[in-house]
């Protein structure tokens, strides 16, 4: 018997993951090798000093390996560029209520592997081989498959024909709304025919008319009535369109908001379902579920197409967060390729074990971040530096916008260096293993003035990063971080109330799980800078 449960359990790990990568030499698929790559980069990938081994996930299908790393994250690898582009969007970098990505990156092997499931009737010789393989290293969430199922369950004791008793039905008749009351007494009617009972004309009429054994009676035939209505509905609609009207996102369920104030305060959903992450009563968890709806669609403006029980997840802290916004990617790959050309890691896999090459070059640990105007330098604003030019050339300022102008960094301006910022400069571009890198609103097409701006008073930045396009600071400081996924120290200098609040939510974000990361923010005063 213990042979047996040893062989049982043996099988079902095997199970678990069905499509592996094997190399193309490995005629037999004796050796898989997702578990073996991840062991060989594992202190290559992003991570949490506070992280903690957790029981082991596996899971695979026709696009992917998911596996975990730690108790705070996994890793999904692809073999084709085409599905890790297309997963990608999936998940969020910047947006809480989904699995954060925490980076992405492809493994370069020195021989040609195939994705194969073993024993399938899918040839190997039907696999494409490749020597790369792609990567996207996520926030471990714990799937909640419970909050939204047993909402759903609640709503279709109201909602399914076969599930609602008479006394419901009366109960979903007393919301004050026309439609509804129109669809309910449709069924009356209907149930009422059915039962060779002509008594009352509708459930108005039975409500003043009616008597207590009469209702009794009622109650009894429609039990018998519902059984053979398992395909049909009282309200056309389901729990997700219904959330949907209720949140305004869509308009084709008239009585949502009715409908879903109705069953927040009736007794069946201040019950608190058998199982549960939350412990909450069924009306909060459809409140909790309405507000992740929100915030995702309407305040992140964000699409989320999957909407099920399959969807709900639980992150740091028990927070109810979506698992698979169901948004595919762009179809041009190569566009979106870029993101796993960031971090590239080459093995070496024909030794007696696989190791990773060692790449040539000291690793980034620090990046500088400086902003430009009010930062580095006392810039004059729009009313200031146009009179100012008015004055340096004795001709009227030609244009109407001012910090998107060549002309207003010109030299004859004078403007003034901030002696506090230089100090800082000089002291952070001397440290080793160091970017410095200037990230401004400035337009991209004034960069090449700015570049020599800067160079011309000894200011050598290794990138300047400029406005394009909608993306924000912190959204170019993450493209730099992507790049260099080894940093351990930012220092961010900047002036802007604005800009500083912005760096302090990323901040907050990326402590949940960099930890082993230190970000510095300073804002730049006239006569001071103070950290935040």
């Amino acid at each position: 018997m213990k042979t047996l449960m040893e062989n049982w359990r043996r099988f079902k790990e095997e199970a678990l993951l069905q499509e592996e990568f094997f190399f193309v030499s490995d005629k037999e698929f004796e050796k898989p090798l997702s578990n073996v790559l991840i062991k060989t980069l594992q202190d290559k990938l992003p991570g949490s000093k506070s992280a903690q081994g957790a029981g082991e996930l596996k899971a695979s299908g026709a696009e992917g390996i998911v596996l975990s790393l730690d108790d705070k994250r996994v890793i999904k690898m692809f073999h084709s560029l085409d599905n890790a582009a297309k997963n990608l969007p999936l998940v969020s970098k910047n947006m809480p209520q989904t699995a954060q990505v925490y980076s992405t990156g492809k493994i370069v092997l020195d021989q040609p592997a195939i994705y194969f499931k073993k024993g399938s009737s899918y040839s190997p010789e039907d696999a494409v081989p490749t020597d790369e393989i792609y990567y996207i290293v996520m926030q471990r969430v714990i799937p909640d498959p419970y909050i939204y199922r047993y909402v759903e369950l609640a709503f279709e004791s109201f909602n399914r024909l076969s599930n609602i008793d008479f006394n419901k039905l009366l109960e979903f008749y007393s919301i004050d709304n026309a439609d509804l009351k129109g669809r309910i007494n449709e069924i009356f009617l209907s149930f009422m025919k059915e039962a060779g009972n002509d008594q009352f004309s509708s459930v108005e009429d039975l409500l003043q008319n009616g008597t207590k054994k009469q209702k009794n009676i009622l109650t009894q035939e429609f039990n018998k009535y519902r059984k053979s209505k398992t395909k049909e509905f009282v309200l056309p609609t389901n729990l997700k369109k219904l959330l949907l009207n209720y949140l305004g996102i869509h308009s084709d369920v008239p009585y949502a908001t009715e409908v879903i104030d109705f069953l927040r305060s009736h007794p069946s959903f201040q019950r608190k379902p058998k199982k549960s992450f939350s412990g909450d009563t069924l009306a909060e968890d459809m409140d909790s579920i309405l507000n992740l709806i929100k915030e995702i669609i309407v305040d992140q403006k964000t699409p989320w197409n999957d909407i099920h029980q399959e969807q709900f997840g639980r992150a740091g802290e028990n927070k109810l967060v979506a698992l698979d916004l169901g948004v595919k990617g762009d179809d041009d790959t190569k566009a979106a390729g870029h993101a796993f050309n960031k971090n590239v890691s080459r093995l070496a896999t024909k030794g007696s074990e696989i190791k990773a090459l060692q790449e040539s070059g000291e690793k980034i640990k620090t990046l500088n971040i400086f902003d430009f105007d009010k930062t580095l330098f006392f810039t004059h604003d729009d009313k200031e530096g146009k009179k100012k030019y008015e004055e340096v050339f004795g001709e009227e300022y030609p244009h109407v916008g001012w910090f998107g102008r060549e002309e207003s960094l010109s030299d004859a301006l004078e403007i003034e260096e901030n002696k506090q910022m230089r100090a800082i400069y000089d002291t952070l571009k001397s440290e080793p293993n160091s970017l410095s890198i200037l990230i401004s609103n400035r337009i991209f097409k004034l960069e090449d003035r700015l570049r020599s701006f800067l160079g011309e008073r000894g200011y050598n930045l290794d990138q300047i990063l400029l406005k394009s396009g909608a993306k924000t600071k912190v959204e170019r400081l993450e493209k730099v971080w992507d790049e260099n996924p080894e940093v351990t120290t930012i220092n961010i200098f900047d002036d802007l109330d604005d800009a500083v609040a912005e760096y302090q939510d990323f901040k907050e974000l990326y402590s949940v799980w960099r930890d082993d990361a230190q970000i510095n923010i300073y804002q730049v005063l006239p006569t001071s800078i103070e950290e935040v």
